[in-house]
């Protein structure tokens, strides 16, 4: 008897455990969840010794219910990636794409500045005058490009700049 009471207070005195499931959704992102999935791995989850911790405000809860463990998780996972993001975009993305647009005017200009050298060493003769209208049309097409690729980096710059906004970072960075 005195057997069948310990066997039966240990059980009860076990941990508890929660299963959830680790998922790909649809686009690919890993997901937490209670219900199984195909392709997905099991992951035992055990509560912390001592005090339940608050329930955050930060985290979604469904139709009035306590959030359950896999929503804590997916939100608690939204947040770090969030954050990631965010300081990636401060300290690479917005940089680099500011850098790319000097770097793409220096270049610009270098290239008009050869050209433009060209012209001066054209002959007054009727040679001259042709080779000076091909250059003027080189600087034409060349000017074209560069006002295409400025537009194109500088719109990049600005998406990476709003995104890293709407995450309230890039404070130091201008439009």
């Amino acid at each position: 008897m005195k057997t069948l009471t310990l066997i039966a207070a240990s059980l009860f005195a076990a941990p508890a455990f929660s299963q959830v499931y680790k998922c790909p959704n649809a686009n690919g992102r890993v997901v937490i969840q209670q219900a199984p999935c195909a392709g997905g791995d099991k992951l035992d989850v055990r509560p912390a010794s001592g005090q339940a911790p608050a329930m955050s405000s930060d985290v979604p809860a469904s139709m009035g219910k306590p959030a359950s463990e896999a929503d804590r998780i997916n939100a608690r996972t939204d947040a770090s990636q969030r954050e990631r993001w965010k300081i990636e975009l401060e300290n690479r993305a917005v940089p680099d794409a500011d850098m790319a647009i000097a770097n793409g005017r220096r270049e610009c200009q270098a290239q008009a500045k050869e050209l433009e050298s060209r012209g001066g060493s054209a002959n007054n003769n009727l040679a001259g005058a042709t080779y000076l209208q091909s250059v003027a049309l080189q600087m034409q097409a060349l000017a074209t490009r560069c006002d295409t690729q400025e537009r194109t980096l500088r719109d990049n710059y600005d998406r990476l700049l709003r995104e890293c906004k709407q995450l309230s970072g890039c404070a130091g960075f201008a439009p």
